[in-house]
């Protein structure tokens, strides 16, 4: 997450359950060919052409 924020404090401000965040980070996970958040931010970082 941006920051070092964690996911519970990101569902916490959000409103919504640690699961809803741990299935759409796993969606977007499957989605971009990564496995961790830190592959994910450097997908990102490296470009909108990069995700596929």
């Amino acid at each position: 997450m941006t920051g070092g924020t964690r996911p519970a404090d990101i569902a916490a401000r959000l409103g919504v359950s640690q699961t809803t965040i741990a299935f759409h980070m796993r969606n977007l996970f499957r989605k971009t060919g990564t496995n961790r958040q830190s592959g994910l931010i450097a997908l990102i970082l490296s470009g909108a052409a990069a995700i596929r």
